[in-house]
């Protein structure tokens, strides 16, 4: 090994150029060799990166608008740092339908459905699809956001269904980025 008078990370770094590394660690200069990270051949891991990738093109798009930007700055906390985190973590995480309560369904006009739905930002909609037993589509439509419980929608019935048993319920939510997430329930 060459020996330098006056040993500068210049010096060092000149000498071995691209196989070595140098860092400072409690006051003292550290060589090492530089190593090169695994190339991952993993169609999990490629598809995990092309997520993020989507989920910071959507950000970046959709914080060009003023509105979105002053929408999306209102969810800064400790651990989301810029309203291009909330964004890009919005996008890549979808809504949550906790439970469809079916307590006041009888099949009457005007009955109610409640469906607990929350999402790390937002949910913009739930719809709501009945269908009877038979599997034949008997309405369809959105549920109104409960003022006083933000998470809370309520659907009302406006076609009577005299043979409730076997009624099957489904419940889709949707956030800002789109992500949807259906549940269903089946009337005992």
């Amino acid at each position: 090994m060459p020996k330098l008078r006056k040993q500068t990370k210049t010096d060092i770094s000149a000498v071995f150029a691209d196989t070595v590394a140098i860092r400072k660690y409690r006051n003292q200069n550290i060589v090492s060799k530089v190593t090169e990270p695994r190339k991952s051949k993993s169609a999990k891991l490629q598809a995990s990166k092309d997520r993020f990738a989507e989920a910071n093109n959507w950000a970046t798009a959709i914080l060009q608008d003023p509105d979105m930007l002053k929408l999306y700055s209102k969810g800064i906390n400790d651990r989301l740092s810029s309203a291009h985190t909330v964004a890009s973590t919005d996008y890549l995480v979808a809504p949550t339908i906790h439970y469809i309560s079916l307590k006041q369904h009888t099949g009457v006009v005007g009955d109610k459905i409640r469906i607990k739905a929350t999402d790390n930002f937002q949910v913009i909609a739930v719809d709501v699809t009945i269908t009877d037993k038979n599997g034949k589509e008997l309405e369809r439509g959105p549920a109104i956001r409960y003022k006083r419980k933000p998470t809370m929608w309520i659907y009302t019935l406006t076609v009577a269904n005299p043979d409730v048993v076997g009624t099957v319920i489904e419940v889709a939510a949707m956030d800002r980025p789109r992500n949807k997430v259906v549940k269903q329930e089946k009337v005992e």
